[in-house]
């Protein structure tokens, strides 16, 4: 590739932002809407009959990721390579090929469902909990995040990220409220393997109308050999990843009743939805690195990347740890039954911090046709947090009595979440040697060591026992201003920052947000 000195134009990073906010929309209905839904499973469905429907999202993670064989992820990179070399016969053949796997792959994931899923649930123990038509109706949610998932590899490519954030919020949106009215009617967990139902269903249709205008038959069919040799690596390592975490940590909790597993699994469920707000910014940065590389812009990649660490720490950090510091008050507050989850949803959630040095690296790495790196980094990490979870849970069992085996199960989740460390630091470490692009990892590390300062008066005030909802609005007030003021004091942010990434707005709003950023955030100089 060459190495062209130019720099990214402004107009870059406004479809950056964009394309990142449309992509968040749904994780935020989903959020404020997946609170209201959690306050309900409080109220209506037990812990252990929670515990049972983790085994269904384990099954529906399975199948959505492996059963397409990854193979959309591989068209969408090459897709955003071909349209950034512009490379128009390239484009045809891998649209004819996406829509061609499209007709195979679906049925059969529904059908593998259908089959194997009596097996694994025998295996569990947990045979006799559940009926066949739970089967059918994750059967069928399955097969339509399947064939969404082929439509909206290629809309990524070519950066629609305003239709696909747009129809995932509306089908999400329409799920979600679904799901509150069946769980107030008494349809117990069956509501949330109806959501995926719902959800699956819509969302192949919307989806396959919009692609539709995107459709091609033209030309041959895309090398299965390349596709397969750039998606190999991934399912291997979702493969791993769940053997070697999911799997692991869920038999691990099942073991001893379903109600520790209930209380994860509901952790679990408030974690991806904080987790899903990061998501959309890292989606659309795929596309954007992959299309880089088509047009052979090495410094270009390597300046999207530093400017794109630097403005997601910016961002998430005090979020998640906004959200880490108001926990033990939310949960008392909204989740009283659930409490115990609590401090499971504190782990997670750091995971969550250690996913922001992993992402990018990761993102790189596939970018430039190097998945076999990321295969590499993840077995490495999934298998050393696997046997983490094992000796947690056996040293634990020996030297912890009965009365605190929560600590050791405490510890087990500590273990499962040390996987995220492993694989930043092993991608980092494969993109800088490799790849040779520096992450500017140092220009972050203020604001992280701003963000992580916020915990400390909110341990403090958790102390003082004030009312929850009183604790509540203490713990944000105060975290709000330790974050804002050493930014603005030490300068960590600066004016020519703030104003690109306002340039996704219509310039009426992009230059008063601008301003009102600059105002909270850059300390004034004494010229101005």
């Amino acid at each position: 590739m060459t190495n062209p000195t130019k720099a990214p134009s402004p107009g870059y990073k406004q479809r950056v932002i964009r394309g990142s906010i449309f992509m968040t929309l749904s994780p935020v209905a989903a959020l404020f809407l997946g609170i209201i839904i959690s306050v309900l499973i409080n109220d209506y469905i037990p812990t252990d009959s929670y515990g049972i429907f983790s085994w269904f999202s384990s099954i529906f993670s399975i199948f959505v990721n492996i059963i397409p064989f990854q193979i959309y992820g591989a068209i969408s990179r090459y897709l955003a390579v071909a349209k950034g070399s512009k490379d128009q016969d390239k484009v045809d053949n891998l649209l004819k090929t996406n829509t061609i796997l499209s007709l195979i792959i679906v049925p059969l994931s529904g059908l593998s469902v259908l089959i194997v899923t009596p097996f694994i649930f025998n295996g569990v123990g947990i045979g006799g909990q559940y009926d066949f038509l739970d089967v059918v109706l994750l059967a069928i949610g399955v097969m339509g995040f399947t064939l969404s998932s082929f439509s909206i590899g290629p809309m990524m490519a070519f950066q629609k990220f305003e239709r696909v954030g747009i129809i995932r919020f509306l089908t999400n949106t329409l799920g979600q409220v679904a799901v509150i009215l069946m769980i107030v009617f008494g349809l117990g967990i069956r509501a949330l393997l109806l959501k995926w139902f719902i959800v699956g269903i819509l969302t192949a249709i919307l989806f396959t109308i919009v692609f539709r205008k995107m459709w091609s038959l033209k030309g041959k069919i895309y090398s299965l050999r390349t596709l397969y040799s750039y998606s190999a690596p991934g399912i291997l390592a979702f493969i791993f990843a769940y053997l070697f975490q999911e799997f692991l940590i869920r038999y691990i909790f099942q073991s001893f009743s379903a109600d520790p597993l209930g209380h994860y699994e509901f952790a679990f469920r408030l974690f991806t939805f904080v987790n899903a707000l990061t998501i959309g910014f890292y989606s659309a940065l795929s596309s954007f690195y992959a299309d880089a590389v088509g047009r052979g812009d090495t410094v270009a990649l390597e300046h999207e990347v530093r400017w794109t660490m630097k403005i997601s720490f910016f961002v998430f950090l005090p979020i998640i740890m906004g959200v880490m510091a108001s926990s033990p008050s939310i949960f008392l507050l909204l989740f009283e039954n659930y409490y115990r989850s609590y401090l499971y949803f504190l782990i997670l959630l750091f995971g969550i911090f250690l996913s922001m040095f992993g992402q990018p690296p990761n993102i790189i790495l596939n970018a430039v046709a190097k998945p076999h790196l990321v295969l590499l980094s993840s077995v490495i990490s999934s298998i050393i947090s696997g046997i983490l979870m094992i000796l947690a849970l056996y040293y634990g069992l020996l030297f912890v009595t009965a009365e605190y085996f929560s600590t050791v199960l405490l510890l087990v989740v500590a273990a499962y979440i040390s996987h995220r460390l492993f694989v930043s630091v092993l991608s980092g470490f494969l993109v800088k040697r490799r790849v040779g692009i520096n992450l500017g990892i140092r220009q972050v590390l203020p604001l992280v060591a701003i963000a992580v300062g916020m915990l400390i008066p909110a341990v403090i005030i958790h102390f003082l026992r004030m009312p929850a909802l009183l604790e509540l609005i203490w713990v944000l007030a105060v975290c709000t201003l330790t974050y804002l003021i050493p930014i603005r004091l030490f300068g960590i942010v600066s004016r020519d920052e703030i104003q690109k990434a306002t340039l996704f707005m219509p310039r009426r709003l992009a230059i008063p947000m601008a301003n009102a950023l600059i105002w909270i955030f850059v300390k004034k100089e004494r010229n101005e």
